[in-house]
């Protein structure tokens, strides 16, 4: 970290300079106000200084005045260093923007203590930045959302000032409405935008984003108070909500402003499906949503008012309807393989003095691309890794193959042994594909209990053996969370090769996990993409014997029948659950 001195008294400076030096800090001396205020306002100025009250040019209030008087992203965490031990004194310089002060001479541990206190502010700053940061990109991932989160915030704060929420609180208001949707970062792209209603799979991967934009900024203290904004704007008062199913009350009000100003938004926003609604039609289906137990009826009153109030006052009218971005900064897309030109700095990991609290791009990079649960990538990486594999494919005829691997019956594994049993069963899952996989293979959970896998470098045959070696140990190992039983895993096979686009590749690995599915489980059924009329190649399927039974067959150490009378057995027999009731996609 680099840390400025500027200090007139060369025996100070040196000496502030060697100290600070040999603790490990890069250090930048001066000896005038005005080649310090220079410095400070730098793109790459230093975020911490100490500045003598008394110097030639600029004394140090006046540099803290006059740096305060420039609102900059990330201000420089600033200590004024005197001789002035009156209390007056001390006040004027916390008055014109000195954020500490030491007295001269300075004791060493006293020193120590306000750098590391200044050093923990500035790494907060740095993080919140590179949150904001992301919730712009968010918005640059789609021109139908752009501006959205700056536009819910000034209509959440224009509600909440119409129902006497304190000054203070609407400042944290403020903060959850730019950052309420950070979580879509994680989501894909092609669901985002796609240019129609969602499918049923796709709608429960947009419900991952409020507990995915938790875990993003949930490590942050500064924004502790904006969680439950973020977690819980999308649930409703009857309880139908999500991710939680909140009911009433026990939803912050915080959370119900921004979900009424997130839903009005919403609508009266273009759409790759439709376009914007008229304010009367916006406002007459929140009402009818608000009469049906969704949004709260009491706060949805006073957002009329307020609506008509500003639609009769057309400069305030005027910035809705034209999207203008509560936060200026321009928004940009982070790139997938780090910060580029003009991103915001990362912040480093850990201090000099070994205290770790920052947030670096890297961590935030991670929540953005791996499975929180699983600890692979997540369906985003997984799109953006098979694009560029399917790119090699075109341009330097690399070799690859699509595995999507299935665990089979896994809602009876959820319904029999408990949903903790099912993640445990999940991670044990992904750890054994992970495993199994070389350096240069790719895994990631594609949904549910759904995982994909990229092999670089294969034929079909090769790729074929090798899952089938592992498709034979899934089967052979008990789990503790099983009670020591054993579950089972099928997959589906397909070459990725050029002249197919990534969709058709997908469709025919999920084909193939179709058919092995429906032809048993524990299988692996392989399609050439060369030709749509080639017949599956089944290979490794289950053996009847004991060692193999599935967590849902008979077992004599499973009893094979619930509470309610209901048999688990995959056979035929009076009382057992067909096998063909549901989707075997899902069984």
């Amino acid at each position: 970290m680099k840390i400025l001195i500027a200090e007139d008294n060369a025996f100070y400076r040196r000496m502030l300079e060697a100290t600070l030096t040999h603790w490990g800090y890069e250090v930048l001396a001066v000896d005038n106000g005005r080649d310090a205020l220079d410095m400070l306002m730098a793109h790459d100025a230093p975020k911490l200084a100490i500045l003598d009250w008394m110097m030639p040019g600029l004394d140090g209030p006046e540099v803290c005045a006059r740096i305060r008087a420039t609102p900059r992203p990330e201000p420089a965490y600033l200590i004024i260093l005197t001789s002035k031990e009156r209390d007056e004194n001390v006040v004027t310089a916390l008055d014109v923007g000195a954020d500490d002060f030491i007295t001269k001479p300075f004791d060493h541990n006293e020193l120590r203590a306000r750098i590391q206190v200044g050093r923990r502010i500035v790494g907060l700053q740095t993080s919140q930045s590179v949150v904001f940061a992301f919730a712009r990109a968010v918005e640059a991932k789609s021109p139908y959302t752009h501006g959205h989160s700056g536009r819910v915030t000034e209509l959440a704060l224009a509600l909440a000032e119409a129902v006497g929420v304190p000054p203070q609180d609407r400042e944290l208001l403020r903060q959850g409405g730019l950052l309420h949707d950070i979580g879509k970062i994680c989501i894909p792209d092609a669901i985002l935008n796609k240019p129609g209603p969602l499918t049923p799979e796709e709608l429960e991967v947009i419900k991952e984003h409020p507990a995915q934009g938790v875990r993003i900024v949930e490590p942050l203290q500064s924004l502790s108070a904006v969680v439950p904004m973020i977690r819980w704007h999308h649930e409703r008062l009857d309880g139908g909500g999500y991710p939680d199913g909140l009911r009433g009350e026990a939803i912050p009000l915080s959370a119900r402003i921004l979900a009424v100003a997130d839903v009005y938004d919403a609508l009266a926003s273009a759409r790759p499906y439709r376009g914007a609604l008229p304010p009367a039609r916006c406002l007459d289906l929140i009402d009818a949503n608000a009469q049906g137990g969704g949004l709260d009826p009491e706060l949805f009153a006073h957002f009329r008012a307020v609506m008509a109030d500003r639609l009769g006052a057309p400069a305030l009218s005027t910035a809705v309807a034209r999207g203008k971005v509560v936060d200026p900064r321009p928004a940009s897309p982070a790139p997938a393989d780090g910060p580029g030109p003009g991103a915001p700095a990362p912040a480093p990991a850990v201090d000099p003095e070994g205290d770790s609290w920052a947030y670096s791009y890297q961590d935030l990079r991670r929540l953005a691309t791996v499975d929180h649960l699983t600890e692979v990538g997540n369906r985003a990486e997984f799109e953006r890794m098979i694009r560029v594999v399917l790119s090699d494919a075109q341009g330097l005829g690399q070799r690859s193959l699509l595995a999507l691997a299935d665990i089979d019956q896994f809602k009876r594994i959820n319904d029999r042994f408990g949903h903790q049993a099912g993640d445990a069963v999940l991670r044990h899952f992904a750890r054994m594909l992970r495993d199994h996989c070389s350096p240069v293979d790719f895994v990631a959970r594609y949904g549910g209990d759904e995982f994909a896998i990229i092999l670089a470098g294969y034929d079909l045959d090769a790729a074929r053996d090798r899952l089938d070696r592992l498709r034979a140990q899934i089967a052979q190992e008990p789990l503790p969370a099983l009670n020591g039983a054993r579950f089972t895993a099928s997959f589906g096979l397909s070459e990725i090769t050029r002249g197919h686009s990534v969709e058709q590749i997908i469709d025919r690995a999920d084909q193939a996990l179709y058919e092995a599915k429906a032809s048993g489980r524990d299988t692996i059924v392989a399609r050439d993409l060369g030709s749509a009329s080639v017949d599956p190649r089944r290979i490794g399927t289950r053996s009847p014997s004991p060692e193999h039974a599935s967590p849902l067959d008979v077992s004599p150490s499973l009893p094979t029948t619930m509470a309610d009378g209901t048999t688990l057995r995959s056979t035929g027999e009076r009382g057992a659950i067909p096998l063909g009731a549901c989707d075997p996609r899902t069984a």
